[in-house]
């Protein structure tokens, strides 16, 4: 009986190494990602799940992403969001001062809903995890769309995108939202 247990110790012990393994300078730009501050730990590709995509709208819940940069100059976050029904993109509200691993950070969005290209605005509200992940929330969309997911590895970790890229497509975005109300 012991030696079983001696035995599932171990293969934990090898589960936390592969966990560990994870922290590692997995996008080669010389800081193992345990020492990245959050925020410039935040800028990337996300591969994003949503079960209540995949429940109301299953044919459209395919290759969701989220890509995320920090704009240093502004303090801001800048994003971009493809969430099946609909695409948009994303700005932070405030000062990200206090940002951490685990506390949830509130971004506006402005989207179009594929198909019909009804205008949409909110808020969403996301949360990073140490471990690459993110989980969060579209408010006023239908009902509140619940998604997480995962940063995929990427030459040193950008979002795909250069900064003017956002901010020029969230103020097309405000204007086309500000022509119809």
């Amino acid at each position: 009986m012991e030696v079983k247990q001696e035995d599932e110790e171990k293969d934990s012990y090898e589960d936390e190494d592969a966990e560990d393994e994870d922290l590692e300078d997995d996008d080669e730009d010389g800081y193992s990602d345990e020492d990245k501050e959050p925020l410039w730990y935040l800028d990337g590709l996300y591969a994003l799940t949503s079960d209540t995509i995949s429940a109301e709208w299953p044919d459209r819940a395919k290759f969701l992403t989220l890509r995320l940069q920090y704009d240093e100059k502004k303090d801001k976050i800048w994003g971009y969001v493809d969430k099946g029904i609909f695409e948009g993109y994303l700005s932070s509200r405030s000062s990200l001062s206090g940002f951490d691993y685990g506390v949830p950070l509130k971004l506006d969005y402005r989207c179009r809903e594929r198909g019909t290209a009804t205008t949409l605005r909110g808020v969403a509200e996301m949360t990073l995890f140490r471990d690459r992940r993110i989980r969060g929330s579209f408010d006023d969309i239908y009902s509140t769309v619940r998604f997480e997911g995962k940063r995929k590895l990427m030459p040193s970790g950008i979002s795909g995108r250069d900064l003017w890229y956002y901010r020029q497509r969230w103020e097309e975005y405000g204007h086309h939202l500000d022509r119809w109300r």
